[in-house]
């Protein structure tokens, strides 16, 4: 299944002072261009856009339908306005990472709460112990956001892993060692009758005596 690339977006965004500058400046035309900016910073990784190679500035100039000087002269206009930051050649939405880091971390959370519910349909003593151990460090990820409760993430992968294993182990034991059923003796020479033919002893050719019904006469 193909992923979605999705980011959240203000219903309110056209009453923000940036935005009101930026569409007084270039017309409702503008406020396209910005949004279609940052549709396209949402699909990079780390949501940056490299502007220093040509053909980068060409690529997203068609995208927006602009000429090349056109984008040039409104992403400067965008940063002015702190709509985008402009590091080294690169630019970025402040507004678009934050709320990228957020939806990355929600996305990491549930991942997480239902490895825990799965974990409490199949363990439940091994859950009680990770969510002691690791709840409040995932209600509380404040140290680099995703990546702390990435950590966690991974530790809870590991000690169910772990947990898993030795459950196998403890299982692959039990079954290469099967029962041993008890063989009785042949009552003529002592050896041991199979269980499935107890009535007869394949050493000495001793065989139990075949009952007769009362009825038959002999």
């Amino acid at each position: 299944m193909k992923k979605t690339q999705y980011f959240s977006h203000d219903s309110n965004a056209r009453h923000d002072p940036k935005i009101k500058a930026l569409v007084n400046k270039y017309g409702p035309c503008g406020y396209a261009h910005y949004f279609m900016i940052v549709e396209i910073l949402r699909e990079q990784e780390n949501y940056k856009y490299d502007l220093k190679k040509r053909y980068n500035k060409i690529a997203m100039a068609q995208e927006i339908y602009m000429q090349e000087d056109e984008l040039v002269q409104f992403v400067e206009t965008c940063v002015e306005y702190e709509l985008l930051e402009m590091n080294g050649e690169s630019i970025s939405s402040k507004s678009l990472t934050n709320r990228m880091k957020l939806m990355e971390e929600m996305t990491e959370k549930k991942k997480v709460a239902g490895r825990m519910g799965a974990q409490k349909r199949y363990n439940p003593s091994v859950l009680d112990d990770l969510v002691d151990k690791y709840s409040s460090a995932i209600a509380e990820p404040k140290q680099s956001h995703s990546s702390a409760i990435a950590e966690h993430s991974n530790k809870i992968n590991k000690e169910i892993n772990k947990k898993k294993n030795v459950n196998k182990q403890s299982h692959s034991s039990a079954i290469a060692e099967p029962r041993r059923r008890v063989m009785k003796p042949c009552p003529n020479c002592g050896a041991g009758l199979y269980p499935s033919c107890e009535d007869y002893c394949g050493d000495c050719g001793w065989h139990a005596p075949i009952p007769i019904p009362p009825n038959v006469k002999l």
